[in-house]
């Protein structure tokens, strides 16, 4: 259960948000943690420089921040971890205009410690989640967020099972978020988290290859083939597993769905493991099997 304090308001309350701690699973000592902060402007005119600043107690090994706002805007992070203090900010929020903090985290006994969120003109109080000042496209969407998210702990909790030798605690990064959002039906998603990591980090084989298999499930398919041939072209170690996956994926929504279940059998005889954790919960690999999304084991 998460706790939250807020912030002394100025004026009138017509700038809220909302906080909910909607999952979290713990195993091996470690909390696989989801949190959501819904950001609503009821005013009449825009609001400028938004940030939210959130203090956790206990230990953080990964965080990331995601953001859904009816105009895609970046999100920029920065921590002072000896006091476990994180900030989000982002450039505005229009009048009438709502925006969701999609947060997840990993690490050891968290709970929130104080939350505080304002913009260049005023400060935000708290408002229930379920008030009526949530505009009507959050409450729409909420149900579904909450769902989502689930099924986002759920498969990185799978990775973490699989992976964890191999990856020591680094497997929670934005390439395997933008993974699990893709298999999970959100490709639009994916495919925003992806371009963005290119342009700060650059890409390897899992990012570009990713980035195609999402674009395919957009119908962009002569990118995907462009980026599927990049991937291709730095795979010079031989680990081309993944980018079997996605050549399937991508031939798939190119409409050669034969193509697509031999390079499918093609990944799970060079990955099979990984195979057999990926199939439970995808839904991408489940069009390929010719397979109903509700047969997928959560």
């Amino acid at each position: 259960m998460y706790y939250y304090t807020s912030y002394p308001s100025k004026g009138d309350a017509d700038f809220t948000y909302s906080v909910g701690g909607v999952n979290s699973l713990t195993f091996d000592d470690q909390t696989f943690n989801t949190l959501l902060v819904v950001l609503n402007n009821s005013l009449p005119d825009r609001l400028e420089d938004i940030s939210i600043s959130i203090e956790f107690s206990g230990s953080i090994l990964e965080f990331q921040a995601a953001l859904d706002k009816q105009v895609a805007t970046p999100i920029q992070i920065s921590d002072n971890r000896p006091q476990g203090v994180y900030n989000l900010s982002f450039s505005s929020l229009l009048s009438g205009e709502s925006a969701a903090i999609q947060v997840l985290l990993t690490g050891h006994d968290i709970q929130i410690k104080d939350i505080s969120i304002q913009s260049a003109q005023r400060i935000a109080t708290v408002q229930k989640l379920d008030a009526p000042v949530l505009s009507s496209r959050w409450v729409r969407l909420l149900p579904g967020i909450a769902a989502l998210i689930a099924q986002i702990l759920a498969f990185v909790l799978v990775l973490y099972l699989v992976r964890r030798k191999g990856l020591a605690g680094h497997f929670l990064n934005i390439n395997n978020t933008a993974f699990v959002l893709l298999h999970s039906g959100e490709a639009e998603r994916a495919a925003i988290l992806l371009e963005k990591s290119m342009e700060r980090r650059g890409a390897g084989i899992y990012e570009l290859s990713n980035l195609a298999a999402a674009y395919a499930t957009l119908g962009r398919i002569e990118e995907a083939r462009r980026f599927i041939a990049a991937a291709n072209f730095l795979a010079h170690d031989g680990k081309k597993s993944i980018i079997i996956l996605n050549s399937a994926i991508v031939e798939y929504f190119d409409g050669k769905k034969d193509v697509s279940s031999g390079l499918l059998g093609e990944f799970g005889q060079a990955d099979p493991k990984m195979f057999k954790y990926y199939r439970r919960f995808s839904k991408l690999i489940a069009k390929i099997e010719g397979r109903k999304t509700d047969t997928l084991v959560s």
